[in-house]
């Protein structure tokens, strides 16, 4: 399937994009493709600035106040150079085996999704989402399962990469036998691969957006209630 705003596979004979290893090997799927790009260079470039700017400006003079000014100040350029690097040296690594989907980000430690069973997943898709005019749409592709929860197999892509996206999606379909066909909401039939987060007809959301969202109002209820309960323990002057 090619959502809106996803190109089709550019090549005439439907071949594999240039950037993409692909290994068949003892009844495994192995496909592999490095993150980099000019803007990933660009962005260490900023980044190296921010770290270095803030302790020349706010030189060593002794006083704590005005040090761990110059430090917080070089923690966001610390967090966005971190980024930057990922983005130059690292890879993702699908692996699709008989009984899982293992998707890894290496060498620079990322966040990936744990193994998804094969028998529970119905669909796997291209999704765009537009940005900003600069980065335009990033591309995902996503694993649809049983119980309505959507699991990313990939990191964002830009659109000039989109190729990789439907590429990726195509031969991990061919290769569990998964027939294409439109992802439907549960609660209502609404396709909602364009919105895997929300369906836009009934506004019902899957599992693992659902749950995220119940865990963040559950936490913040349980820390307000705590400081309300101190509030009104704490000894009056």
């Amino acid at each position: 399937m090619t959502p809106r705003n996803i190109p089709a596979v550019t090549s005439p004979i439907g071949g594999r994009p240039a950037g993409l290893a692909i290994d068949r090997q003892d009844g495994l799927l192995r496909v592999s493709f490095a993150w980099r790009c000019f803007d990933h260079a660009v962005l260490l470039a900023a980044a190296t600035c921010w770290v270095a700017i803030p302790p020349m400006l706010l030189l060593p003079t002794g006083n704590p106040i005005a040090d761990t000014l110059a430090l917080a100040a070089s923690l966001p350029g610390l967090l966005l150079g971190y980024v930057a690097l990922a983005g130059l040296l690292n890879s993702t690594t699908i692996e699709v085996g008989p009984d899982a989907i293992r998707v890894r980000h290496h060498p620079i430690p990322w966040p990936a999704p744990a193994p998804v069973p094969t028998a529970r997943i119905v669909q796997i898709y291209a999704h765009a989402r537009d940005v900003s005019l600069r980065w335009g749409a990033l591309v995902r592709v996503w694993a649809a399962l049983d119980d309505g929860a959507h699991v990313p197999l990939t990191w964002y892509l830009r659109a000039d990469r989109a190729a990789w996206a439907t590429f990726v999606e195509r031969e991990i379909e061919k290769h569990l036998g998964i027939t294409d066909h439109p992802v439907l909401c549960p609660a209502c039939g609404y396709d909602v691969r364009a919105t895997p987060h929300r369906c836009p007809e009934c506004g019902h959301r899957p599992r693992s957006t659902a749950t995220k969202r119940r865990r963040w109002a559950k936490a913040a209820a349980s820390l307000l209630g705590r400081r309300g309960r101190a509030a009104e323990t704490k000894p009056r002057r």
